[in-house]
């Protein structure tokens, strides 16, 4: 119970929220580059309320395969955007929430 207390008081939404705002801005010009809109009336410290982008989680190898995905290109693009994160921005947000 205390490790869970302790956790729950480390997580903050707003934090959250607002690297995720920044990470779209940075890849605002970037096409093949989504990233969900926050729902700030909707989100709290405690809360974070994202739009719904559809998708397919990048570990669901048959899935992509039958959907037509190129995988290898997804990958190509996983690394650049990485890099573009380091590199370019200055800002990694290392947390990405696929599919």
């Amino acid at each position: 119970a205390e490790c869970a207390s302790v956790l729950y008081n480390e997580i903050d939404y707003i934090k959250e929220g607002r690297n995720a705002d920044k990470f779209r801005r940075n890849f605002r010009d970037t096409a093949w580059v989504r990233t969900p809109i926050i729902h700030w009336e909707f989100s709290s410290t405690r809360v974070l309320t994202l739009e719904y982008l559809p998708g397919i989680k990048i570990t669901d190898m048959p899935r992509l395969q039958a959907a037509g995905v190129a995988t290898d290109l997804v990958a190509r693009r996983a690394t650049e955007a990485y890099l573009m994160q380091v590199l370019r921005h200055g800002f990694f947000h290392a947390d990405p929430h696929p599919g």
